[in-house]
């Protein structure tokens, strides 16, 4: 009997690549972030609004740096600008 031919195994197709956390904020992120912290200060948001939306929408894991920016340092959470009142 004339021996089996050999066949080579084919090596398993690689995994998909897992998910990782998302990248730090890069510049042009904290950009749009800061624009949208303005805009929503400006229209009458809370402090407390404003980082529950950087923190959701833009995945700002602290956006206390940015919101002292906008808000004061250390403002309240119920802060929100007076813009435009005596």
């Amino acid at each position: 009997p004339e021996p089996a031919p050999l066949r080579v195994a084919q090596p398993p197709a690689p995994a998909a690549p897992t998910p990782t956390a998302a990248p730090a904020p890069t510049g042009e992120l904290t950009n749009a972030a800061r624009l949208v912290a303005i805009e929503m200060a400006v229209g009458g948001a809370s402090r407390a609004d404003v980082d529950e939306h950087l923190r959701s929408r833009f995945g700002v894991e602290d956006p206390s740096p940015l919101l002292d920016d906008v808000f004061g340092a250390e403002s309240h959470p119920a802060s929100r600008l007076a813009w435009g009142e005596p």
